[in-house]
């Protein structure tokens, strides 16, 4: 609390807006964040280098996306890191959150889905293509469930989908057991149909095929190290 203070005396402004029992950043606070957050990342760059190029990783924060951790991501991702014997501290999170916390340098690399918003301090590499596919185990049903209209996969694909969906649930993987239930039918990823072992007649494909983007989300002096950048570049090479 006294450094809030002290930092409310020379911003000349008020950051926090106290609620009942809750606390808010105020508009002032929002925007000295969104102004010095590339500054404190180019900080971190700066004292994570040394005159030498680094021979070794030491340790790779990742972030991955919920869906893609849940499902196919342990068995293609992770094998990359155990080969090269580099290690990792391993997060998950909604595809939004890993790219901000690549954004703020909280982590290292971030494996995202669907459409992010794009940062130029950031490197966006393509690193497959995941089909969504239709589910159930009942055809007479007609409601089908899809995620949220806010998620980065929704925002990719919803010109596309040609399906009256209702975009009410924030997991897949709910979305899922709800249609092996029989109570619904489910627009998902097709690792997460896989990882539910559900019946290869209960699983349609779309014509034309939608599939959703996964990326690879890191900073730019990342590749300042030779065996990040033969890392990643592995990691491109992933097939669905």
């Amino acid at each position: 609390s006294k450094r809030i203070s002290a930092l409310e005396e020379i911003c000349k402004t008020k950051l926090l807006i106290k609620k009942g029992r809750n606390v808010y950043l105020s508009d002032e606070a929002e925007k000295l964040i969104m102004k010095t957050s590339p500054l404190l990342i180019k900080i971190k760059d700066a004292l994570s280098q040394s005159s030498e190029p680094k021979k070794r990783i030491q340790k790779i924060k990742l972030g991955v996306s919920e869906s893609i951790l849940s499902s196919w991501g342990p068995k293609k991702i992770l094998p990359h890191f155990k080969n090269k014997n580099i290690e990792y501290e391993l997060h998950c999170h909604r595809s939004p959150t890993v790219l901000d916390k690549v954004m703020s340098g909280e982590y290292d690399l971030g494996v995202c889905a669907g459409k992010l918003k794009k940062d130029t301090s950031l490197i966006f590499d393509l690193m497959t293509k995941e089909e969504m596919v239709l589910v159930s185990t009942k055809n007479t049903l007609k409601e089908i469930l899809s995620i949220e209209e806010n998620s980065s996969t929704w925002r990719e694909i919803k010109h596309e989908v040609k399906l009256k969906t209702n975009n009410s649930l924030e997991s897949f993987f709910s979305i899922a057991q709800l249609a092996k239930s029989g109570i619904s039918k489910g627009l998902i990823p097709i690792g997460v149909s896989k990882e539910l072992s559900f019946n290869k007649s209960d699983i349609k494909s779309l014509t034309p095929k939608l599939k959703r983007s996964i990326w690879l989300v890191y900073r730019k002096n990342q590749l300042n190290n030779q065996e990040f950048k033969i890392l990643t570049n592995n990691l491109k090479k992933i097939k669905l």
